[in-house]
């Protein structure tokens, strides 16, 4: 817990983890990366003892979340999970049941135009980014359990108006999620 900074590169390798814990001594944890990096193993948001804040922010550049890489906002004790950095994920988006990953101060490289591409958004709790609006997924997004959500910067469902699963995408329901969209979907 606390406040860290890396000035310098950082690399983290396959079967890595960078863990931002926040604790109940320490309060809040804070990771600050100067650069841009690609990560390439896995980076854990959570929480040990009490409800507390788990931060990464990345000032300058993108965080690339690679093929196999994996970025997890896990419950822990509770409390916030954010992710303050321009995301590209090609890996897998991790953020489980009761917990809300929230990229706020920075976007999802991936949406454009409301297209979804790139990864495996793997939700079971809440995954909040600024305007999201996924018309079109060419993703892989599995909604598990009916507290599962993807959401923009006001709440609103970022599913509402989802109306192609292209080609290379899948949507997955699982354990009681349903899906209400506003016009037809269509499979590709």
């Amino acid at each position: 817990a606390g406040t860290s900074t890396i000035n310098g590169a950082l690399t983290t390798a396959a079967g890595s983890t960078l863990r931002v814990l926040a604790d109940g001594n320490c309060g809040g944890a804070t990771l600050t990366v100067r650069d841009g990096f690609t990560n390439q193993g896995r980076i854990e948001l959570t929480s040990a003892i009490c409800a507390n804040s788990a931060t990464l922010n990345v000032s300058n550049g993108t965080l690339t979340n690679a093929a196999g890489g994996t970025i997890a906002s896990l419950t822990g004790a509770g409390g916030p999970r954010t992710l303050n950095a321009r995301l590209d994920n090609q890996g897998t988006i991790d953020v489980a049941a009761g917990s809300i990953l929230a990229l706020n101060s920075g976007s999802l490289l991936n949406l454009n135009a409301g297209v979804l591409t790139g990864g495996t958004y793997r939700i079971a709790g809440t995954f909040q980014f600024p305007n999201a609006n996924i018309v079109t997924s060419a993703a892989s997004i599995v909604l598990d359990g009916t507290g599962s959500r993807i959401i923009n910067q006001l709440g609103a469902d970022a599913l509402a108006n989802l109306a192609v699963i292209a080609a290379g995408g899948s949507l997955s329901l699982q354990n009681g999620r349903t899906l209400a969209t506003a016009g037809n979907l269509n499979n590709s």
